[in-house]
């Protein structure tokens, strides 16, 4: 062997236990160094605490995913809700755990880039639910497709230290994934791939979709009765049956606007950038509705010039898809995470502040929720305040 040679084999020796060392150096700091995700501080005067339930509708079979183990349909449902104490200064309860746990087995690229860094939020689990009101308004939230149900903690948490309880539901096989007490998985990223691979008619399917999370809703609700009655539950006598809302992101505001017009239960609504899908999308549902997206569209200026009651929009500037959800937290604080984004791993939630954007989505959705459900006055609703001059709002004034 020549001298050239080996001093090139050297060398390559070199730029090779280089290379691995740059890459070990790498993964330690996305697992170890990076700074946390600290979830911003609920601005309501209550502490916030957290529960989950496992619920079986035993009179639905699973249609989206054959399993003899487990034929019926069964939710997983997490309830934020007013606590006792107070909040502390910074969050400290690790965010969708579940999840978490499930990239870093299954999809090590979007764990380490997007999910391995600490992920904090307020809501304390099992907290003692705070007892100086009777009973606290009701909001249920239906998660976009291929996201979970934790994907709006942000706007859960605020509602929740503002005297709601938030009822947040999965749509197993429309999730991205759900994870059950005994282990067993509803892998919905391999569902969605099978269903919506090439289909011959994608809004058949949208509109079956909606269908079914219009059934998990009106289930939730079901449970969430026989809850307020059952003396051994924390919520006994806590929840206000007579002002329930509901909201949704993408194609949950899609579910929200169906539950809205065909339960009675359910007062009022908020579209968070749904396209709208389901049984007789277009027609009036008679109780307020608000719609809160990136861009009109044609489609939701002609379902709200058809409503008889109350209906606003609020567009806001700057944002994207799926700056609706936490996501936008994530994006605006990582840049790993905003290479997920460019690789077209995870929807992209827009330009603007993640913070700035979840600030205002909380304040038009409690403003919503605190005139219609707590008849309180609004100032973003009811002078078209120009708080935030991202947003185009208007009420819609029916002829």
């Amino acid at each position: 062997m020549t001298r050239n040679l080996k001093r090139f084999l050297k060398i390559l020796l070199y730029f090779a236990l280089g290379f691995v060392l740059l890459k070990a150096a790498f993964i330690a700091y996305l697992v170890w160094f990076q700074p946390p995700l600290y979830f911003p501080k609920p601005t309501g005067s209550h502490a916030v605490g957290v529960k989950t339930y496992h619920w079986i509708d035993t009179s639905r079979l699973e249609i989206l995913h054959h399993d003899p183990l487990h034929p019926h349909r069964e939710l997983m449902v997490s309830i934020w809700y007013p606590a006792q104490g107070t909040l502390a200064e910074k969050p400290a309860t690790p965010y969708a755990p579940e999840l978490v746990s499930y990239l870093k087995k299954n999809h090590k690229k979007m764990w380490f880039l997007g999910f391995a860094r600490p992920l904090y939020a307020y809501a304390q689990p099992e907290a003692l639910i705070n007892t100086g009101s009777t009973r606290y308004p009701v909001i249920l939230f239906s998660h976009g497709s291929g996201v979970v149900r934790e994907s709006n903690t942000a706007q859960c948490e605020e509602l929740a230290s503002h005297g709601y309880i938030v009822v947040s539901m999965s749509h197993p096989y429309n999730s991205y994934v759900t994870m059950f007490p005994d282990k067993h998985i509803a892998d919905g990223e391999q569902a969605l791939k099978e269903r919506y691979n090439n289909p011959v008619d994608a809004k058949k399917l949208l509109d079956q979709d909606v269908e079914i999370r219009f059934a998990d809703a009106q289930f939730v609700l079901k449970k969430l009765e026989l809850l307020a009655h059952d003396t051994q539950s924390m919520f006994y006598e806590r929840i206000d049956q007579n002002n329930i809302g509901m909201f949704g992101h993408s194609l949950g505001g899609a579910t929200t606007a169906q539950i809205c017009r065909r339960d009675a239960r359910v007062k009022a609504g908020i579209n968070m950038d749904g396209t709208l899908y389901g049984t007789d999308p277009m027609k009036n549902i008679g109780k307020p509705l608000m719609f809160i997206s990136h861009k009109e569209s044609t489609s939701e200026k002609k379902m709200l010039q058809a409503q008889s009651a109350d209906v606003y929009s609020a567009v806001i500037k700057n944002m994207k898809h799926m700056g609706f959800t936490d996501f936008a937290l994530f994006n605006t604080t990582s840049f790993f995470f905003r290479c997920l984004v460019k690789m077209n791993e995870i929807g992209d939630p827009g330009p603007m502040n993640g913070y700035r954007s979840t600030k205002i989505v909380n304040a038009y959705v409690l403003n919503f929720f605190d005139k219609y459900l707590k008849n309180n006055p609004s100032e973003l609703l009811d002078d078209n305040n120009k708080k935030y001059p991202e947003v185009e709002a208007q009420k819609w004034i029916q002829k």
